[in-house]
């Protein structure tokens, strides 16, 4: 038996989360967390907008905290949920922060990418003008947009769809199926069909940093620099004069699908190497976090972890043997340094390593989630059109 005991300084992560059970198959199920969502939902299409509409930044300070967080408290201590473990409010590394913000920045010409799929199209070939925000003037007027456009956001949305939605299913699914269907219904909630995909990308992202770092300040982190470079953005490019843009696009004609081809291709150049360094980084902080089943290359030995304690990780070679198969395997531990830095440990397993779930959907637990599509569908049509007949030319 080969034992190597050195101290390994690495952060557990449980696989699962005891929860305090809850009498009764219907709150068992997940048809009450869906008929918040639809509550919640309704909220913001018919009060949300309109108290945006009155004034921009009260709106979103309503719609974040009043339609999206109180909701979520007020579910968790009817259901006696754990704010702790519900959130995962663990405190990561400095340096896990300092990596987030470089991914949100990096994330940026990936998400514009994917939104762009379909905006192209509506900008170019029917003409629409993207919806802007509106900016804060003054000396303090970005700072102020930092706070509401970014930050509040950051916050409160991750509290609701990475604390609560992510968290809850779970319970029930595989990690992977948990991270898509939160990061789904993520972008559905901002109805607006020109920022969808850009927000399920995310979704995915601060999901899987949440899961593999057990902390959603991470994801709250992250979700408010990609934010706050937006707005900057935004500032940035604010004298841009829209009525010559749109002179620009007409002036295009029919060779529109031209021009559509030669930025997706302007934007591909620059998103695909953003997102492999984003993907680097995220990879770079799993290698703090890990958990019983991860698999690493050691010295081109493979290894699987089957024990933490405390600072300790116990690794058990994986091989196959025909005669005493436990006695031979050789098991060892790693200091931090040998993990992190030495090339020749790498870590085998995704975080993702399995798709499947022994969970099935039932419409009688995602009937109110069918009704918030039909209403996505139905609202971003009638917004399309409107958009249309709006259009300049």
């Amino acid at each position: 038996m080969n034992t190597v005991d050195e101290v390994f300084e690495v952060d557990v992560i449980e696989t699962e989360e005891e929860q305090p059970k809850v009498k009764g198959k219907w709150k068992q199920g997940l048809l009450p967390l869906h008929l918040l969502f639809l509550f919640c939902a309704l909220l913001f299409i018919f009060l949300g907008s309109f108290l945006q509409r009155l004034n921009f930044n009260m709106g979103i300070l309503a719609t974040e905290f009043g339609m999206l967080v109180v909701p979520a408290i007020i579910y968790m201590k009817a259901r006696k949920l754990d704010i702790k473990t519900q959130f995962k409010l663990k405190i990561p590394r400095i340096s896990d922060f300092l990596k987030v913000a470089i991914a949100g920045v990096f994330l940026v010409p990936f998400v514009g990418l994917v939104n762009s799929l379909i905006n192209l199209w509506l900008v170019y070939g029917l003409h629409i003008q993207a919806p802007t925000i509106p900016t804060e003037t003054g000396l303090f007027g970005p700072f102020i947009s930092l706070a509401i456009v970014a930050m509040t956001p950051g916050f409160c949305e991750e509290f609701f769809f990475r604390g609560l939605l992510l968290t809850e299913y779970e319970k029930k699914m595989s990690l992977f199926q948990s991270a898509l269907l939160s990061a789904l219904l993520f972008g559905m909630f901002h109805y607006n069909v020109m920022n969808f995909f850009g927000p399920v990308v995310l979704g995915l992202v601060f999901a899987w940093t949440m899961q593999v770092t057990g902390s959603i300040l991470l994801a709250m982190f992250g979700h408010f620099i990609n934010n706050a470079f937006a707005v900057v953005m935004l500032y940035l490019t604010v004298d841009i004069n829209q009525d010559q843009s749109f002179k620009a696009i007409e002036a295009l004609g029919n060779a529109w699908p031209i021009m559509v081809v030669f930025i997706l291709f302007f934007i591909i150049i620059i998103a695909v190497p953003c997102f492999y360094v984003t993907m680097l980084l995220l990879k770079s902080i799993r290698k703090h976090y890990l958990k019983v089943g991860d698999e690493l290359k050691v010295n081109l030995t493979d290894y699987r972890v089957v024990h933490i304690e405390a600072q300790t990780v116990h690794l058990e070679e994986i091989g196959e043997y025909l005669f005493d198969s436990e006695e031979n395997q050789s098991t060892m531990t790693l200091d931090y340094k040998t993990l992190y830095k030495n090339n020749r440990v790498i870590l085998k397993n995704k975080h993702w390593g399995s798709f499947k779930s022994t969970y099935k959907i039932r419409i009688s637990e995602w009937w109110p989630i069918v009704i918030c599509a039909i209403m996505y569908i139905g609202i971003n049509i009638l917004s399309v059109m409107i958009m249309i007949q709006e259009a300049p030319f």
